[in-house]
């Protein structure tokens, strides 16, 4: 029996120029409607006039928190009956103990001052190195109402707390839905680029590892080792590659990256950098036509391997090796960023090419089981909502 007019409340997310985030939010949504009829929800982002072009069927409104309404929370929350953390991997350290903060914020105004259920869907938490962020995180954990993770890695953080009450489900942008062939056609009919009859590289840049290297001097290494490998691809393959951004804002721009890629690049007339703004569905249409997929962001990532395309990944944090590497079977083709270099990405990389075909029958055989862990985060939400009689 499917529970109804539940009125949900996102939080942690956007839904325009970051295709990963809009992707989780987009399928989040998706995957609810399919348990709770007529359930409405609402998007809290920083910028929800610019978002709610891009998501449709979604109010957005911006950050009730944000303005300090602290003590006004409990009468504002009577427009929404759960909340829904889609931080994804900010609830940790790496992007320092503020964020660890925030998330403590978050638990004291929507869990105790304003008394909703509380809902961690499908997150990749950690680390906590710090003793505070420690405390404050296994306070804050304890508190929310289902737990739900999406890789072993975080598991182990969460032993390390000692919380124990969580799931295991994994993320919500593998069932994100691909643009139809139809729409990808006109897509590269307005971006200039040609159906071509060889084997297609995509390349996906992140200016957020280019800022991470960039602190360590390397920034430039990371242009060039890129450039270096796309001439090297198509010397040794006569392949097209295509350079795909996944983040497109003032903060991080993997296009300004690509062009900076392009730019050292010999061949390019064997090139495409993607020009325009488009929605995840789209941008996944156009990664589903590579023949092997390099990503630096890991929902590019996923968005590959959704579709069974062989992928190396460059991981930042643990969450490119819990998802790409632990859960799909792929840790030989992730590099970290702190071994990244022209060697060992050109080494991956052509391994990966030689042996896409074994990669992707593997891929063949371990996504339906991701994609349908992927749906049991929706049947925990409404085993919660049930239990709470939130109908």
């Amino acid at each position: 029996m499917k529970v109804k007019g539940v009125r949900f409340l996102l939080i942690g997310i956007e839904c325009s120029r970051n295709k990963g985030t809009a992707a989780i939010l987009k399928s989040t949504v998706q995957t609810l409607k399919n348990y709770f009829e007529n359930a409405l929800f609402k998007a809290v982002t920083p910028w929800p006039n610019r978002d709610k072009l891009n998501c449709k069927g979604i109010e957005f409104s911006d950050d009730l928190l944000s303005k300090l309404r602290l003590f006004k929370i409990r009468k504002e929350s009577d427009d929404f009956d759960i909340v829904i953390d889609l931080h994804g991997d900010t609830i940790s350290e790496d992007y320092g103990i503020l964020t660890v903060f925030g998330f403590f914020y978050n638990i004291v105004s929507y869990k105790l001052l304003a008394k909703k259920a509380y809902v961690i869907y499908a997150q990749s938490l950690g680390p906590f190195n710090n003793p505070i962020s420690r405390l404050l995180a296994k306070f804050c954990l304890n508190k929310v109402d289902l737990l739900i993770i999406r890789e072993k890695i975080t598991e182990n953080y969460l032993k390390m707390l000692g919380i124990r009450n969580y799931f295991l489900g994994a993320d919500p942008a593998f069932l994100l839905k691909t643009a139809s062939k139809e729409n990808i056609k006109e897509i590269l009919k307005n971006e200039d680029i040609r159906a071509s009859q060889g084997s297609i590289i995509g390349i996906n840049v992140s200016q957020h590892i280019y800022d991470l290297l960039k602190d360590a001097g390397r920034h430039m290494d990371y242009i060039m080792m890129n450039a270096k490998l796309i001439d090297k691809l198509i010397e040794t393959y006569d392949v097209n590659i295509l350079l795909i951004p996944h983040v497109l804002n003032n903060v991080h721009d993997d296009y300004s990256i690509a062009k900076k890629v392009y730019s050292k690049i010999k061949n390019k007339n064997l090139v495409n950098v993607i020009e325009g703004d488009y929605t995840p569905e789209e941008v996944k249409g156009i990664i589903g036509l590579c023949d092997l997929f390099i990503g630096a962001r890991m929902h590019a990532v996923i968005a590959s391997t959704s579709q069974c395309i062989p992928s190396v990944g460059i991981a930042y944090s643990h969450k490119m090796h819990g998802i790409i590497g632990e859960l799909l079977g792929l840790d030989e083709y992730i590099i970290d960023i702190d071994d990244l270099n022209y060697d060992i990405l050109h080494e991956k990389t052509m391994k990966a090419w030689e042996n896409r075909e074994r990669i992707k029958k593997h891929l063949e055989k371990v996504i339906p089981e991701v994609k349908r862990k992927a749906l049991k985060n929706g049947e925990l939400v409404r085993e919660l909502c049930d239990s709470l009689k939130i109908t």
